[in-house]
């Protein structure tokens, strides 16, 4: 029979983070729910690293711990444990914030609002001078959770933030640089990071290395919105290195949601000029949109406003592609993953 302890008790939800797909969530997320209280027990003895293996699992089988009987106990117990821990002195390991904002941002639990403002500043202490990997997995979730919360941060914690982001922006990174485009536009774009004017446009040309496949279909879309959004319109030439990189080289091919979001990413380039062959997608696509409202419903519809496309049968759905651009709320992307699991 196995005894559990803090150490091997962490192992096995590492390696539940590890094991757990889109397939097997369900049986994963019963045998979570199975260790909870071995878990709740072992919390009070475990260190940092740890802690970390916990949140990477709770965050991979995305359990809801508001929903589970031990999740609040167990929720609170984490807490106190991390507080303690960086009353100690911090974070040892600067992977560590990444793996923690991964697991709050994902675990649906209303963490209170003094422990996250901690652990704000502790993260930063950890994070600075480290590389850019680091920097943008941890600002993804990081700027998920405080921004969901409505967690302001103190002017003195977003120009530490931005001094560190201009410190790890390599014009000339390599791909891990490129792959860490999208976390610290979205950083800089949510919280108002007042980073360098030299910041943005370097972060661009990056994009623009962006090769086939490096993210998820619609992730382009909304990151070349958010350099619109940042006050940087891409130059003709750049703007069809964008189309290049959004439809992936044909428009036909993608999905109705990745070519929602890159019409809905070039509708805000105003150097873009659409081919007939997207115009027509488009044309098609909008004439068959539900009634409810959608996400693609809303991309959809800003693309048509921008390019004047107007199709009949959405005057009778309450919406317009005439006039001013609306404003949409930004698709929400899925849920963010570290590269990597922690190590026990």
């Amino acid at each position: 029979m196995v005894t559990f302890d803090a150490i091997n008790i962490s192992t096995v939800w590492a390696r539940l983070g590890k094991l757990c797909t889109e397939d097997n969530r369900d049986e994963c997320k019963a045998f979570a729910c199975s260790i909870l209280g071995k878990t709740l027990r072992f919390v009070p003895e475990m260190e940092m690293r740890a802690l970390t293996s916990v949140f990477y699992g709770l965050a991979r089988v995305r359990l809801d711990l508001a929903a589970e009987s031990l999740g609040p106990h167990l929720a609170e117990q984490l807490e106190e444990r991390v507080l303690a821990l960086m009353k100690r002195g911090g974070f040892q390991d600067p992977r560590d914030p990444a793996q923690l904002w991964y697991g709050l941002d994902t675990t649906r639990y209303e963490w209170s609002e003094d422990f996250l403002r901690e652990l704000v500043e502790a993260t930063l202490e950890a994070i600075d001078g480290t590389d850019c990997h680091v920097v943008a997995a941890t600002c993804i979730n990081l700027v998920s959770v405080t921004s969901s919360r409505k967690i302001i941060l103190r002017q003195q914690q977003l120009e530490r933030l931005a001094r560190i982001v201009e410190s790890i922006v390599d014009p000339d990174g390599d791909i891990d640089m490129i792959r860490s485009v999208d976390g610290l536009v979205g950083a800089i774009s949510v919280l108002k990071l007042p980073v360098a004017p030299h910041v943005v446009p370097q972060l661009h040309s990056l994009a623009l290395r962006t090769p086939a496949g490096l993210f998820w279909n619609g992730q382009t879309g909304m990151m070349l919105h958010i350099f619109t959004e940042l006050g940087h319109q891409p130059s003709t030439s750049d703007v069809l290195q964008w189309e290049r990189i959004t439809l992936e080289g044909d428009c036909l091919r993608l999905s109705l949601d990745a070519f929602s979001s890159a019409v809905w990413g070039l509708s805000f380039c105003t150097n873009y000029q659409p081919t007939a062959q997207l115009l027509d997608r488009l044309r098609d696509e909008a004439a068959k949109l539900p009634e409810d409202g959608t996400f693609i419903k809303t991309r959809i519809l800003t693309a048509c406003t921008a390019w004047g496309v107007k199709v009949p049968t959405l005057s009778t759905q309450g919406d317009k592609v005439s006039g001013r651009r609306p404003q949409p709320q930004r698709p929400q992307r899925p849920t963010p993953r570290p590269s990597s699991a922690p190590t026990p």
